[in-house]
């Protein structure tokens, strides 16, 4: 009985847990419903009893597991499942024909395709209906003649990248080998290629002082080696001439150059230089996992502007005050580098999933992203994708968990990621913010932990690991609910009974303690934690953020002729919110403070001004507040900066305000609705405009 792609993916979790994996993790990870799932582990169960090996067992209350031998088997069993037993999915099949009629030259026909993926004729013909559809979208026409055979006919860029994109997708089942083994015309001779071209690309990183993503590093190893199949065969990419001169005068050039020259490839893999400026334009846009501190400083002065203005215009729209922004824009300074080159040259960044996952959990710092991306795109001349978008996202969300947030020192771990820089630092914040017990002592590649002094009491990672005798505890890079609740259970078991209660309980009576008489210290102890490890504690991204009618409501509006300046505006604006008790007055005399250091920053657009100030400069409750003004008051000496309408926004932290913000940043992105705003004359007006962007 053959596994197809959702049956390996089920077996490959059991056999990469150090303990149990409930039924709730995998259909929540896999999106499927539970009879689906039982029926794949019966299907799982079947192909274990025909190779030998002792089935999935099941311990209620506990989950599915498998014996410690059975785990050892499967791992050189696994290795050979796509040639023996392995379904292939419509979306493998289709990416093995593509990448097969991209890298050999021969004749082909349909039988061929019917070999290749092991399926009917009738099946092979509705892939080639697929792929036709799928070849549009990179401008790429697929045709057959009984001479040729089938062949694709587009611009040579596009088929590269056509390519590259359908060979990440078969090495993200498989790696390399799913391509060398039954797609290159010799397999065999591919192996020591690619083995070639990673030594090209580790020596690029000793010349360039940096290491790049892990992924990055063996994608890049399998994409030169079948861009070179391309060159030998004769379709060679062209470049503007002008596009190659810049590129030259770059230092991944000159180190591709040095790294291509010492490799002493074959006569038969010589590059042209042409196609040398095309390989840099890959290392251009590499997502780098390490670098020394001089990069951060280094590099081109427009992408430092870049980063500068769009941390600006982020703590604007998102109304946030970042304590140390300069080290924000230098990390987003890196970034930046690499997506410039990467949008600029039309490179994937291969990491789709991900980005899907940043748009649909962390969707109001996506949306706010939206807004500062123009800055890039006016430099690249390009419109930013939303992959793109989800990881510059991914940054700024990072740095938002990142700031406040002071972890205790009860436990140690390593993070060990093989993504790149921003996948490192979304994860780390999210493990900052749900394990608060725990020191992060740092983030490390999969190269860097195979020869580290491990020092930590447990890793987490988000791909299995060789064993090295401490507890590995496997994420996703976006960890959702049942997955934090998970690992929180799983590290918690780490110290036995002593530690049964949740990490923060014993910390919060601790503190309690100073500051009363506690007579049932025991039972004080168990509520609280049982308080703390409520479910819902985990959801708050998704249910603790107010609508925008919520926070506006009739008794924070103030509707009056004029002030007599900005001061007393902001004043006027804010009272409904200091009579409410949702501030403090400090916190009014901060408004004003910070307008005065930093200048007109809260007019958001004509007419409009958001002013605000640090949850810890005295914010009680989560608030808002409207004032209208007939006669407008300037922030400054220009007229641009003169504002009718001031909302006072009172946020408890950086994130629970942004579902409301992003409301009322729609609302007063149409001109309309601001002109609508200064005519009403009463509070009713007002909040019938507001319920309809509360939605």
């Amino acid at each position: 009985m053959p596994l197809d792609q959702r049956s390996s993916a089920i077996l490959y979790l059991v056999m990469n847990t150090n303990s149990y994996v409930t039924g709730s993790e995998l259909t929540e990870h896999l999106k499927i419903s539970r009879r689906t799932l039982y029926y794949d582990i019966e299907k799982i169960n079947g192909w274990l009893k025909e190779t030998g090996l002792s089935p999935i067992k099941r311990m209620r209350s506990m989950g599915f597991y498998l014996e410690d031998n059975t785990k050892k088997s499967l791992l050189s069993e696994m290795k050979t499942l796509t040639h023996n037993s392995y379904e292939f999915s419509p979306s493998e099949r289709q990416a093995r024909v593509i990448v097969r009629l991209l890298i050999r030259s021969s004749r082909h026909l349909l039988q061929d395709f019917i070999i290749l993926n092991r399926v009917s004729r009738n099946t092979a013909i509705q892939d080639m209906k697929h792929i036709r559809e799928k070849l549009k979208t990179f401008g790429i026409v697929l045709s057959f003649t009984k001479e040729k055979g089938y062949f694709m006919s587009g611009l040579e860029h596009q088929k590269r990248k056509l390519l590259a994109e359908y060979t990440n997708k078969l090495m993200q089942k498989n790696g390399s080998k799913s391509i060398t083994a039954d797609l290159c015309p010799d397999g065999t001779a591919c192996e020591p290629l690619i083995r070639k071209m990673r030594s090209i690309l580790l020596n690029c990183e000793g010349l360039l002082q940096i290491k790049y993503a892990d992924h990055v590093l063996n994608s890049l190893s399998v994409h030169f080696t079948l861009f070179l199949i391309r060159i030998k065969a004769g379709k060679e990419i062209e470049l503007d001439q002008a596009e190659q001169y810049a590129i030259r005068q770059t230092k991944e050039y000159q180190a591709a150059v040095q790294a291509f020259e010492t490799a002493h490839l074959p006569a038969e893999a010589c590059i042209p230089d042409q196609e040398l400026c095309y390989f840099t334009t890959h290392l251009l846009g590499a997502k780098i996992s390490q670098f020394p501190s001089s990069c951060l400083t280094a590099g081109q002065l427009n992408i430092h502007d870049i980063a500068d203005k769009m941390v600006v215009d982020f703590q604007r729209y998102a109304c946030v005050l970042f304590q140390d922004p300069e080290s924000l824009r230098k990390h987003l300074t890196l970034h930046l580098r690499s997506a410039y080159y990467r949008i600029k040259y039309d490179i994937s960044n291969n990491e789709s999933d991900v980005a899907a996952s940043i748009q649909t959990k962390y969707s109001d710092i996506y949306n706010l992203t939206k807004k500062v991306v123009h800055h890039l795109e006016k430099e690249v001349r390009h419109t930013i994708s939303s992959e793109e978008t989800a990881f510059i996202a991914m940054h700024f969300g990072g740095w938002m968990k990142r700031e406040g947030v002071v972890p205790s020192s009860r436990k140690t771990t390593v993070i060990v990621c093989p993504g790149g820089i921003g996948t490192s630092k979304i994860l780390q914040s999210q493990i900052e913010d749900l394990l608060p017990n725990v020191d992060i002592l740092r983030t490390v590649s999969n190269r860097v932990y195979e020869t580290m002094a491990l020092d930590a009491d447990f890793l987490i990672s988000t791909a299995p690991l060789p064993d090295r005798g401490v507890p590995v505890f496997i994420v996703n890079p976006i960890l959702n609910s049942q997955e934090k609740i998970s690992l929180l259970k799983k590290v918690d078991a780490l110290s036995g009974a002593a530690s049964r209660f949740h990490p923060c309980a014993r910390d919060l009576m601790t503190i309690i303690e100073k500051h009363a008489d506690v007579f049932h210290k025991n039972e004080l102890l168990q509520e609280v934690a049982e308080y703390l490890g409520q479910p819902y504690k985990h959801k708050k991204e998704a249910n603790d953020k107010p609508m925008l009618a919520e926070l506006m409501t009739h008794q924070n509006i103030t509707m009056t002729h004029s002030a007599r300046n900005w001061e007393e505006a902001v004043r006027l604006a804010a009272k409904p919110l200091l009579d409410d008790g949702s501030i403090t007055p400090q916190y009014i005399e901060a408004m004003i403070n910070t307008i005065k250091t930093l200048g007109p920053y809260i007019v958001i657009t004509p007419k409009v001004a958001i002013p605000h100030a640090r949850p810890e400069d005295g914010v009680n409750k989560i608030g808002m507040s409207f004032l209208r003004l007939k006669e407008g008051v300037s922030f400054s000496d220009q007229p641009e900066h003169t504002a009718q309408l001031i909302i006072v926004l009172a946020a408890i932290d950086n994130e629970t305000h942004l579902k409301a913000l992003s409301q009322l940043t729609n609302m007063l992105g149409d001109p309309e609705n601001i002109q609508y705003l200064i005519n009403a004359e009463s509070a009713e007006q007002v909040l019938t405009l507001i319920k309809k962007y509360s939605i």
